[in-house]
């Protein structure tokens, strides 16, 4: 086990763990753990807090993980079409300037294999590791690494 998954091996499935070890190891990626705002404010914009209101009540814990994830990455736009659902990989186009890299978050591990290959088009892939509503919430962040994969 790695320095990152120190505390969340209930929380990261072992056939993930393992390709993502060796993902890391390839040079393909590389892994931050990051710890996630505890009080995620609400965004600046009325129609992301229209949408995330519509979507999960106040104290859904996969709204709080979805705020505190927006917040980490700075996003201001989102449109409610990009948030398919809750266990599927997150990609807010409308959250990044044209022509730039952006980066993708993701829910319970769903696509976690395209990782690799999401990360040689973009600057990173963020996953929020079993939200809750009152514990800190975790995350990995994924960012491309010296040897990207290959499609």
């Amino acid at each position: 086990m790695i320095e990152e998954f120190e505390g969340l091996d209930r929380v990261i499935p072992r056939p993930v763990r393992h390709d993502l070890i060796t993902w890391r190891d390839k040079g393909q990626i590389t892994i931050s753990r990051i710890t996630l705002p505890d009080q995620p404010a609400e965004p600046a914009d009325t129609q992301i807090a229209y949408d995330l209101r519509a979507r999960w009540v106040d104290h859904n814990p996969l709204r709080r993980a979805a705020l505190a994830a927006l917040q980490y990455l700075g996003v201001r736009t989102l449109t409610s079409a990009t948030w398919n659902s809750p266990a599927t990989a997150c990609r807010p186009p409308a959250a990044w300037p044209a022509g730039s890299k952006r980066p993708a978050d993701g829910w319970k591990w769903q696509h976690y294999r395209s990782i690799p290959y999401c990360l040689a088009d973009g600057e990173g892939w963020l996953e929020v590791l079993a939200p809750t509503r009152s514990r800190p919430l975790h995350a990995l962040l994924f960012a491309p690494g010296p040897t990207p994969a290959q499609a």
